[in-house]
C-alpha cells in the first residue's frame, strides 16, 4: 500500500512539474515577443523549439492535428506576393534585404507555434495560466518606464515605450493582449476565484500599457472588442445555468470596477491624445498646419501619386525616400505654403505601405491574409454555435477571440504600419497563429492533465 501510494504522490509531483513547465513556456514566448535583448526572437524560438523536440519528443504523427492546409496556402501567398516585386526592380539594396529577412522570420515564428502546440500538447488551463504570466512583461515595462522617470508628474507626459522598444510596438502589443484577457472569465470562473483576480489584474495592466503607450491607433479595437465579448457573454448566460446569479453578479461588478479605474487612471492621458487629433484633422482641413495626423494624410496623398505611377511593382523600397522626399515636399508648399518634406520609415497605413511600395501584388497579398483570417475566425465562431446547441459547455471563447483580434489589427493597420518592425510582424503572426490553433477544437485541445504522462 505504502509503495502505491508512494507512486500515486510521484506520479503527481510529476504532472505538476510538467504542467508548470509548460505554462512557463507559453509565458516566455508572450515575454519574447514584446521586450528586446540581447538574442533575437528568431534565436530564442529556434533554442525553445529544440528543448521542446528533446523533452516531449512527439511522434510526427500528432502534428496532423493541427490546422495546416488553407493557413499555411495564406501564409504562403502573403510571404510571395509582398515579396515579389522587390525583385522587378533593378536595385536590390538593404531595405530589400530587410524585407526579405522578416518574411522568412514569418514562415519560422509560424513553425515555432506549430511545434509548440504539436511537442506540449497544451491543455486549455495551461494556456491561460501562461498568457496571465505572460502579460507580466507588459507590467515588467511599465514599472521599467517608471523607474527611469524623474519625476511622477512625468507621468501623463511620456509615451510608455519609448526608453526600451517603441510606443507604438508597445501600445498594440498591450491593446491586443487586453482583448485576448477579455475572453478568459468562463475559464476563470470555473478555476475559481484566485483565476479570476489575476485574469482581472492582468487585463488591467494590458489596458493600462495601452493607454499609457499614448498610441491612438491601439485603442481603435477597444470598443469593438468590449462590445464583442458583452454579446458573446450575454449568449453564454443564455445558453447555459452554469454561473449562478452570484457569480454573474459579481463578475459583473468586477469587469465594470475595472473599466472605471482604467478610465480615471488614464482619463488626462486620453483626453489629451483624442483632442490632439481633432485638432490636426481640422489644421488639415483647414489648411493651416499639418499636425501629427495631417502629415500622415500628406504622406498617403503622396502614396497615392507614387501607386498611380507604378502600380504593378509601386515605386520599390529603395526608392521611397527620394520619391517621399520630393512628392512630400511639392503637397506641403501647395497646401500649407511650407516648403518641407514628411520623412517617415513607414507610410502610418499597412495597406498603403504595400500598394506604394511594391503595388498591387503586395496590396493583395496582405488583403488575401487579412480576409482569411476574417474568413476562418468567423466560420469557427457559426461552427461553434451550433455545436453548443446541443451541449453549452462547447461554447468557446477561442473563435471569437480570433475574430476580434483580427478587426482590432485591422483598424490598428489603418493609423500605423505595423508589419514593417521586425518584432510588430513576429507578434503579428505569433498572435494569429496562436489563435487560428486555439480556435481549430481539435481533440488536443481538450485533453485533461491526467494525460501529459502519456
Amino acid at each position: 500500500m505504502d509503495k502505491k501510494i508512494l507512486a500515486i504522490r510521484q506520479a503527481a509531483s510529476k504532472i505538476e512539474y510538467v504542467n508548470f513547465l509548460k505554462v512557463f513556456f507559453v509565458a516566455f514566448s508572450f515575454w519574447v515577443v514584446l521586450l528586446p535583448g540581447p538574442f533575437s526572437f528568431e534565436s530564442l524560438f529556434l533554442l525553445l523549439s529544440i528543448i521542446y523536440v528533446a523533452i516531449f519528443r512527439r511522434p510526427f504523427s500528432e502534428i496532423k492535428d493541427l490546422p495546416w492546409l488553407w493557413f499555411w496556402v495564406a501564409i504562403g501567398l502573403f510571404v510571395v506576393l509582398t515579396t515579389m516585386p522587390v525583385f522587378f526592380h533593378d536595385d536590390f539594396g538593404e531595405q530589400s534585404q530587410w524585407l526579405l529577412q522578416r518574411r522568412l522570420a514569418v514562415i519560422f515564428v509560424v513553425l515555432y507555434v506549430f511545434i509548440m502546440f504539436w511537442q506540449l500538447r497544451l491543455t486549455e488551463n495551461q494556456v491561460w495560466w501562461g498568457v496571465i504570466v505572460g502579460t507580466g512583461a507588459i507590467a515588467f515595462y511599465l514599472g521599467y518606464e517608471v523607474w527611469h522617470l524623474e519625476s511622477f508628474d512625468q507621468i501623463t507626459d511620456t509615451r510608455f515605450g519609448t526608453t526600451f522598444t517603441n510606443p507604438l510596438r508597445f501600445g498594440i502589443y498591450s491593446m491586443l493582449m487586453a482583448v485576448v484577457l477579455l475572453g478568459g472569465y468562463i475559464w476563470a470562473f470555473r478555476t475559481g476565484s484566485l483565476a479570476i483576480v489575476l485574469l482581472t489584474l492582468a487585463f488591467f495592466v494590458a489596458v493600462l500599457g495601452a493607454f499609457m503607450s499614448q498610441t491612438r491607433s491601439a485603442w481603435l479595437g477597444f470598443p469593438e472588442a468590449v462590445l464583442g465579448w458583452s454579446l458573446f457573454y450575454l449568449y453564454y448566460l443564455k445558453r447555459s445555468n452554469t454561473l449562478s446569479l452570484k457569480q454573474i453578479v459579481i463578475g459583473g461588478l468586477v469587469f465594470f470596477v475595472s473599466i472605471f479605474i482604467l478610465t480615471i487612471s488614464a482619463y488626462d492621458v486620453v483626453e489629451k491624445r483624442v483632442m490632439q487629433g481633432k485638432t490636426d484633422i481640422q489644421n488639415y482641413v483647414n489648411n493651416e498646419h499639418a499636425g501629427s495626423i495631417g502629415r500622415r494624410f500628406v504622406m498617403w496623398e503622396a502614396a497615392w501619386i507614387g501607386f498611380k505611377e507604378e502600380p504593378l511593382r509601386g515605386v520599390g523600397l529603395e526608392n521611397v525616400r527620394d520619391h517621399m522626399d520630393v512628392t512630400t515636399r511639392q503637397i506641403m508648399q501647395e497646401r500649407f505654403g511650407r516648403n518641407r518634406n514628411v520623412l517617415y520609415g513607414h507610410r502610418h497605413n499597412q495597406f498603403v505601405e504595400e500598394a506604394y511600395t511594391r503595388g498591387v501584388l503586395a496590396f493583395i497579398g496582405l488583403a488575401i491574409t487579412m480576409g482569411f483570417l476574417f474568413w476562418y475566425f468567423f466560420s469557427r465562431v457559426r461552427k461553434n454555435k451550433l455545436q453548443s446547441h446541443t451541449d453549452s459547455k462547447l461554447l468557446s471563447p477561442w473563435p471569437v477571440m480570433g475574430f476580434l483580434v483580427t478587426i482590432a489589427y485591422f483598424l490598428a493597420m489603418q493609423g500605423e504600419a505595423i508589419l514593417n518592425l521586425s518584432a510588430g510582424i513576429a507578434h503579428f503572426f505569433f498572435l494569429m497563429t496562436f489563435l487560428v490553433v486555439m480556435a481549430s477544437n481539435k481533440n488536443w485541445q481538450q485533453q485533461d492533465s491526467h494525460n501529459e504522462l502519456n
